[in-house]
């Protein structure tokens, strides 16, 4: 897709917004509708809340009489790919007089040609005037460039932030009024406040910008959140007159900022920066490092590195990734590909290696490893190995062989010569705030707007799915549950209908009389959690008009047809179990067929099974049934 705005529409933009819209939309979405909203998404993603616009602006005039500013802008993006700009007016807040000087020959920063970052900005409306005008903010901040004079000379007065480990030994009435030039090493996640779920707090961590010196925090509080819009890891900021606020133990609120902070990141932790009412932010551009990725379009990107892993951060990559030209140390990576196997594995070196080198973190030898084999989809038949744990791990297990998978949030590194993938919720794992995203897993094939508009699927991807499934419409003829000798059984009462699982590997368990579970297919064994309920074998005689043929029912499908949770089942009478199975007759059924094993109860030979399912309540042959069935 492409934007106005080059390349920040990205294919795992696109992808990730389609998987939403199919979720919404379980009868099917048109190809016109789907446009639609994805436009609509782009562009609430970009503009956000129009109360508080955010921009990037150039100072074309300071009328120091008037105290205004005149600002170069542009109010639609039509006007900014036009190459048209616009002038408003904005009343300069009184935090900032004092930095003003008497007229454009002087040196202040508000000569013209000075970049400003506003954020919080308020329309005034005024009559008798075509120009856009704006009340003050007092959410600047002055874009600086050492290359300029006054810049330079700014910067070299500021005092170094390592000053701050001395604080006690500054004049009381010098305490307020320092002027600190400091480098931004992380911006940690907006929280709510100890004292007020209703209000917020954003902790940035600031470090002298040489050496290796402890780091401060400079925490801003509920609308002063939005400050941390205009800024980004790696900028160099000259801090004037920050509010130096004295730790506290004993407060609550104080205990809970220094607790979040990422444990590889050494915190000073008797004085933290705040955003006083006098305080002035000056910021030097970080200098982003680059990495080159090759596309197999043949198209050079430069790709901005993560800041603590220094790995290429591929969040903006704008294409779908080749499985045969994958780039080795990467982060936040997204794979579209079909599942051709998985492998269950106690631990996976790859992620302790990773968690070690980069975050200190080693304890991770619990977590079970699903080895998930992707192939590509983009005809190349090119693999790509990822080792997935935690929730991912288990929601690859639910998924089939054959079926196409989404994964985001995926760090690509080298192992024994080849790229593989590692896939999880990152900050549970590594129990910090992080730049990786964490992962998220879209089973495609499963969603149900799959079935009512392939049309909208790429060739390609309605190719990819199961070679062997087919879309069907058909009636259901009789229900019945398969007892462990495999004989059918549709009053419910020759065995269990539902059947206990390990979560992990989706796979029968048991428990013995010390309440200790096991696990035969994982060779594993514990005391507590990672089960789940699931339904028995239940087959199903479908007749789609031509032929009546046996099929088997998934276990996630099985959920569905009943409407109810195996659990629930079970504590149903007998009576009640075979109502739900005659319920099922004359359904008329819009489903997913696949080839399984062959499977063969009493003198029965099963060869497929029903993954997705829709019933058509509309349908001549269901209304009929129902009304038969109330008139017998």
């Amino acid at each position: 897709m492409v934007c106005g705005a080059g390349r920040e529409l990205s294919m795992s933009w696109v992808v990730e917004n389609l998987v939403n819209l199919f979720t919404e939309y379980p009868d099917g979405i048109t190809y016109a509708i789907a446009i639609t909203e994805m436009m609509v998404r782009y562009k609430l993603d970009r503009t956000g809340d129009v109360k508080n616009e955010s921009i990037t602006t150039e100072l074309v005039q300071y009328e120091a009489t008037r105290h205004t500013l005149i600002l170069a802008l542009t109010e639609t993006e039509e006007d900014c790919f036009d190459g048209n700009r616009k002038l408003a007016h904005m009343f300069l807040h009184q935090r900032f007089e004092r930095f003003a000087g008497n007229g454009n020959v002087d040196l202040h920063p508000f000569n013209a040609k000075r970049r400003l970052l506003l954020t919080n900005l308020q329309r005034f409306e005024k009559r008798n005037h075509t120009a856009l005008w704006y009340l003050p903010t007092d959410f600047m901040v002055f874009e600086a460039t050492l290359s300029d004079p006054w810049d330079k000379g700014f910067y070299d007065q500021a005092l170094c932030l390592s000053t701050l480990t001395q604080w006690q030994q500054i004049p009381t009435e010098l305490i307020h009024l320092q002027c600190l030039r400091m480098k931004i090493v992380e911006v940690l996640s907006t929280r709510p406040c100890v004292s007020s779920a209703a209000l917020r707090r954003q902790s940035i961590v600031v470090s002298p910008v040489k050496g290796d010196g402890a780091s401060f925090l400079f925490v801003l509080w509920d609308q002063q959140i939005m400050l941390s819009q205009l800024l980004q890891p790696g900028d160099l900021l000259i801090v004037d007159s920050p509010f130096l606020h004295e730790c506290d133990s004993g407060v609550d609120e104080h205990a809970a900022i220094f607790s979040e902070v990422p444990s590889y990141v050494r915190v000073y932790p008797k004085v933290f920066l705040e955003y006083g009412s006098s305080t002035v932010i000056f910021r030097v551009p970080a200098v982003i490092q680059k990495g080159v990725i090759l596309t197999q379009r043949n198209e050079t990107l430069d790709i901005p590195k993560e800041e603590h892993t220094k790995f290429s951060n591929l969040t903006y990559y704008p294409y779908l990734l080749s499985f045969s030209k994958l780039p080795p140390k990467s982060v936040n990576g997204s794979v579209l590909g079909m599942l051709i196997g998985f492998e269950i594995i106690p631990t996976s070196s790859r992620f302790e290696n990773f968690c070690a080198t980069y975050y200190g973190v080693r304890d991770i030898n619990r977590f079970t490893c699903v080895v998930a084999t992707i192939r590509d989809l983009q005809g190349e038949q090119a693999i790509v190995q990822v080792d997935c744990v935690g929730s991912i791990a288990r929601e690859i297990l639910q998924c089939q062989i054959g079926h196409v998978i989404f994964m985001q949030g995926v760090v690509f590194i080298e192992s024994q010569n080849e790229i593989v993938g590692l896939c999880t919720k990152w900050r549970d794992l590594l129990q910090s705030e992080t730049q990786l995203k964490d992962g998220v897993l879209a089973n495609w094939s499963r969603l149900t707007g799959f079935l009512s508009s392939p049309d909208f699927y790429q060739r390609k991807l309605l190719a990819a799915p199961l070679s062997h499934s087919t879309i069907a419409s058909f009636t259901i003829v009789q229900a019945s549950f398969a007892t462990n000798n495999g004989v059918l059984d549709n009053t419910c009462e020759n065995d269990d209908v539902i059947v206990m699982i390990h979560d992990v590997c989706n796979k029968p368990c048991q428990i013995d009389n010390n309440n200790v579970y096991s696990c035969s297919s994982c060779n594993k064994k514990w005391t507590c959690g990672d089960i789940s309920w699931t339904f028995k074998t239940i087959l199903l005689e479908v007749e789609d008009g031509s032929t009546a043929k046996w099929i088997v029912a998934d276990p996630h499908c099985a959920t569905l047809l009943f409407g109810v949770d195996p659990l629930t089942f079970d504590q149903f009478t007998y009576e009640r179990k075979r109502q739900f199975l005659t319920d099922l007759h004359g359904k008329q059924t819009l489903g997913m067929l696949s080839l399984c094993p062959v499977k063969t109860f009493e003198k029965i030979q099963v060869t497929q099974r029903l993954d997705i399912y829709r019933t058509l309540e509309s349908s001549l042959s269901s209304v009929l049934h129902k009304q038969i069935q109330g008139f017998l």
